[in-house]
């Protein structure tokens, strides 16, 4: 489901369904959330020539905005589900917080981060600091257990977990 705007609403909705007459087919059944809230920039932002949210609400108020949706992500979540909420670097760390109190330190899985350009891609002129080039997921699951399904990519012939050779970690000539 892709809801432009705030979804405040449809949450809530979601929610009530799951806990009545689920008419949707929801309930239990939400195992992966990714989202990617506004980053209190100030800004509008347009779909299609039409403003689809105003990005305005700052400092505390963001918090709050924020943790009140990350409340009901959390009910409508299936009990194994997983949630990963996409962040820049200047609400990171205050949502962090909101989300170990929301599911829970014990949840918190993994910070991921997203390098977003390289450094030789102009992300450091005109700044007259260290360049911006990263983004984070914050990953949690809604409990004890939950589902993952580790991907594989081939190299020389061989199937090796994603994420080494997306560390940089390749296989040596005749190693697999």
């Amino acid at each position: 489901m892709l809801v432009w705007g705030d979804n405040l609403l449809a949450l809530r909705e979601l929610l009530v369904d799951q806990q009545g007459p689920d008419r949707f087919g929801t309930r239990g059944k939400i195992k992966l959330i990714y989202i990617d809230p506004p980053f209190a920039t100030r800004q509008d932002f347009m779909k299609d020539k039409k403003k689809a949210y105003r990005d305005k609400v700052l400092g505390a108020q963001f918090i709050e905005f924020l943790r009140r949706r990350l409340i009901i992500l959390r009910e409508i979540l299936a009990d194994d589900g997983s949630i990963c909420v996409h962040l820049d670097m200047k609400k990171c760390h205050y949502l962090k917080a909101a989300l170990d109190e929301t599911f829970g330190e014990e949840n918190f899985q993994n910070e991921i981060i997203w390098k977003r350009q390289s450094a030789n891609s102009g992300a450091f002129e005109g700044l007259g600091q260290y360049g911006r080039i990263h983004e984070t997921l914050l990953y949690y699951t809604k409990g004890d257990r939950w589902i993952w399904n580790q991907q594989y990519a081939e190299v020389a012939g061989f199937l090796w977990p994603a994420q080494c050779l997306v560390a940089g970690v390749y296989p040596a000539a005749g190693q697999g």
